[in-house]
C-alpha cells in the first residue's frame, strides 16, 4: 500500500470510527424506529467513501462528515419539522437520545418519532454549556451522528420518502437547496412514486442512464419541485435548473475524482 493509499484509509476508518460509536448508541434500542436509525448511520461512511476516498490528508474527512451530519440535515430538519428548536444543534438531540436510552425511553411508546424528540427535549435536562465543549470532535460529530439520524427518520416518517445518506450525499453536492424547496422536492418525489431518495444520488451521478423509468420519475420530480415553487417558467429554463445542479455536483464529485 502506498503512503497515499493509506492516508486514504485513515480518513475512511476515522468516519468508520464515529459512526461505530454512534451506532452503539441507537443500537441499544429494540424499537423498529431507532433499529432504522441505526442503518442509517451504518450507511453514512459507504455514502461518504466516494468523497473521502481521494482526500490527501486524513484530517478533511472529519469536514466532510461534519458538513452532513451537523449542517445539511440539521439545517433541513429545523426548517422541514415543526417540534425542531431552531437553535437545537444535533449533537444536542444526540445526546438526549443517549440518555433517553439509559432511561429505557423508547421511540415505539410514541406515536411518531417527532413526538418522541419532543418528548425528549421536555423531559430530560440540557448538558451543562461547557459539557460539549469538554469533547473532542469525533465525539461531537458521534452525538451529531446520532441527532442526524433521528432528524432523517422523522423526516421519513412525514414525507413517505426514505432518505438514506446518499440522499443527503446528492443534496449537499448538488448544492440544490439554493434552488430547490426541500418540502418541495421530498413531496415531489413521493407523488412521482419514488420512495427511495437514494436515487436522487444515482440521477446525478448519471447512474441510471439504463433504467429509463427510474431516470424520468427522478427528472419528474425536479420539474414539479421547481414548477411548483416558481411557476410555469417554460421547459428551457426548467431544464437549465435541473442541469445546473447535475453540473454542480459532478463537479464537485469529480474534484475528488469520483465523477469523470
Amino acid at each position: 500500500m502506498s503512503l497515499f493509499e493509506g492516508v486514504q484509509e485513515l480518513g475512511l476508518s476515522v468516519i468508520e470510527g464515529i459512526t461505530s460509536a454512534a451506532a452503539k448508541i441507537t443500537s441499544a434500542f429494540s424499537s423498529p424506529q431507532m433499529i432504522r436509525v441505526t442503518r442509517f448511520i451504518v450507511n453514512i461512511g459507504p455514502a461518504l467513501r466516494p468523497l473521502v476516498a481521494h482526500l490527501q490528508a486524513p484530517g478533511p474527512a472529519l469536514a466532510v462528515l461534519k458538513t452532513l451530519v451537523a449542517d445539511v440535515i440539521p439545517a433541513v430538519a429545523r426548517l422541514l419539522l415543526e417540534s425542531v428548536p431552531k437553535a437545537e444543534s444535533a449533537e444536542e438531540l444526540g445526546r438526549k437520545v443517549e440518555r433517553a436510552a439509559e432511561s429505557d425511553i423508547e421511540p415505539e411508546d410514541f406515536n411518531s418519532t417527532e413526538e418522541y424528540m419532543r418528548h425528549i427535549r421536555e423531559n430530560i435536562p440540557d448538558e451543562a454549556p461547557d459539557f460539549f465543549e469538554a469533547l473532542d470532535e469525533k465525539e461531537r460529530l458521534k452525538y451529531a451522528a446520532v441527532g442526524s439520524g433521528v432528524y432523517a427518520r422523522s423526516l421519513e416518517e412525514k414525507y413517505g420518502v426514505t432518505l438514506d445518506p446518499a440522499f443527503w450525499n446528492a443534496v449537499n453536492q448538488s448544492e440544490m437547496r439554493s434552488v430547490f424547496s426541500m418540502d418541495l422536492l421530498i413531496q415531489s418525489l413521493r407523488e412521482r412514486g419514488v420512495t427511495n431518495g437514494a436515487l436522487l444520488d444515482d440521477f446525478f451521478a448519471g447512474r441510471l442512464k439504463d433504467d429509463p423509468y427510474e431516470y424520468e420519475c427522478v427528472q419528474n420530480s425536479l420539474k414539479d419541485a421547481v414548477i411548483r415553487q416558481l411557476g410555469d417558467i417554460g421547459a428551457d429554463v426548467l431544464r437549465k435548473y435541473i442541469d445546473a445542479c447535475i453540473e454542480t455536483y459532478r463537479r464537485n464529485m469529480s474534484e475528488r475524482g469520483e465523477t469523470k
